[in-house]
């Protein structure tokens, strides 16, 4: 079964499947098609297990809990985050194991199987396997929007960011983001952010769309940071002056994140100068994503974030003196671990 993404909303409203598969090239429209998903399994009460699997160990973690079902959660959601091509090996193994295991019933009852990986090429779609996954798996292959698609996906991120926009507002807003997924989940979370579900005027908005030269600004002092100039603190206290604190902590977050995703696939043994490649940016950026990926575990990078997820904590209830505190103390202290173990 294959939908499209733009009817993935009105599928889930009808009940979970057993099993799906998001493939896309486009990383920020499968993430956002992940998450409806991952919502709709959270309100059914189904309880996540994410894993980054290999070839190898994709489904000795799905038998166990077969196996053992004492020891798992009545309803289980499984989420299978692939790095890079998605393997034949692979594909081959979860096709057999689907036809040992097929769906008990739908929608889901007991177990939700959900893969997010890069598109699968018409080459792969004619192999046996993906006729044999055909069977059971509702695939949801998903392309950058334009035109008609992207006004669907944008007001479904509205609406999934619980934002009470005026439909003139809402273009306006739409507009600013010129088709650019990214960007637009970007200034979608600041403003969710920053007004939860009270009404917003397009006043309120305007400050919180950064500029794509100030939003390089900040990227630019992140990557002085990273790379542990010695002037970035000179240069990041007038872009805190000059900037929302919103804005600020939306690149920070990206930046963690990236940091986070690209060290826990380095540890599973990908190769760092491949999962580079396929990031944004010039050789600047990359140098300092490298620097820290080299110089900090993932152990470390974790115990950052939960400083960040803090911060943003503060900010929530209006403690924004601390949190710009607390947010300059964390790149302090990235900085400074980093250039310590160099």
């Amino acid at each position: 079964m294959i939908i499209n993404s733009d009817a993935l909303v009105r599928h889930l409203a009808n009940g979970l499947h057993s099993y799906y598969w998001i493939h896309s090239d486009a990383v920020v429209m499968r993430d956002s098609a992940a998450q409806y998903i991952r919502a709709a399994a959270k309100a059914q009460h189904f309880e996540p297990d994410i894993t980054y699997p290999t070839a190898h160990t994709a489904f000795e973690t799905v038998s166990e809990a077969f196996q053992s079902p004492g020891l798992f959660a009545p309803k289980r959601f499984f989420e299978w985050r692939l790095e890079g091509k998605w393997p034949n090996q692979l594909g081959q193994n979860y096709a057999a194991w689907l036809s040992a295991n097929p769906p008990i019933s739908t929608p889901a009852t007991t177990h939700c199987f959900l893969i997010v990986s890069d598109y699968i090429t018409s080459s792969q779609q004619k192999t046996a396997w993906y006729k044999t996954l055909s069977d059971y798996v509702t695939f949801i292959p998903i392309w950058p929007p334009t035109g008609k698609a992207w006004s669907t996906w944008f007001a479904q991120e509205v609406t999934a960011h619980k934002l009470e926009l005026k439909a003139s507002d809402a273009q306006r807003l739409s507009d600013f983001c010129s088709e650019d997924p990214a960007t637009a989940k970007q200034t979608l979370q600041r403003l969710a952010y920053a007004f939860g579900t009270q009404p917003v005027a397009w006043a309120d908005i305007a400050p919180h769309c950064v500029s794509h030269s100030a939003e390089q600004d900040t990227f630019m002092v992140l990557d002085a940071i990273l790379l542990q100039e010695a002037d970035w603190p000179k240069r990041y206290v007038p872009l805190m002056a000059q900037q929302p604190l919103l804005a600020l902590l939306g690149a920070i977050t990206y930046v963690m994140r990236t940091l986070l995703s690209l060290k826990a696939a380095e540890e599973q043994g990908k190769p760092l100068a491949t999962l580079l490649a396929q990031q944004p940016g010039g050789p600047r950026r990359k140098a300092a994503l490298t620097k820290v990926i080299q110089h900090l575990s993932l152990k470390q990078l974790s115990a950052l974030w939960q400083t960040l997820i803090e911060i943003d904590h503060g900010c929530k209830h209006g403690a924004t003196t601390e949190a710009t505190h607390k947010l300059y103390t964390l790149l302090s202290t990235l900085s400074g671990r980093a250039h310590a173990q160099a």
